[in-house]
């Protein structure tokens, strides 16, 4: 079976390269940095990204490098510094939830290297940084 190139090492690619190395796909994964992300960004993962880590079964690592849910909050600001920005605590308990997740906030820079191992530990996946 031809193999799947992936270029680039961020959440996309670390985590298309997981996908295909599960589903016995022999990918390659190439990203010109020496390692994952080494400060915070792209911190938000949608309900449906975690559902999508579930299926794959790691959630439990995804939803342990996060935050806390009872520190989810989301700020709604022209600026980080506007006086009139609201602050808006998000409550996955106050209403019926259609997934069995949630949000979570896991910046890239803890998201990154789990993927980076998860997809590493597979034998059809080869990960060169």
């Amino acid at each position: 079976m031809p193999g799947v190139l992936v270029v680039g090492g961020g959440p996309v690619g670390l985590s298309i390269a997981l996908r295909l190395a599960q589903l016995a796909v022999p990918v390659t994964l190439v990203e010109r940095h020496t390692g994952t992300a080494t400060f915070p960004k792209g911190r938000a993962l949608s309900v449906r990204s975690m559902e999508i880590y579930r299926s794959w079964g790691i959630e439990a690592d995804v939803t342990a490098a996060g935050l806390p849910r009872d520190q989810l909050a989301f700020y709604a600001g022209r600026s980080l510094v506007d006086p009139v920005g609201t602050r808006m605590v998000a409550n996955p308990a106050s209403r019926p939830l259609p997934s069995p997740t949630y949000t979570l906030l896991c910046s890239q820079d803890r998201l990154e290297p789990l993927l980076r191992e998860a997809a590493s530990r597979r034998t059809t996946a080869r990960i060169r940084f």
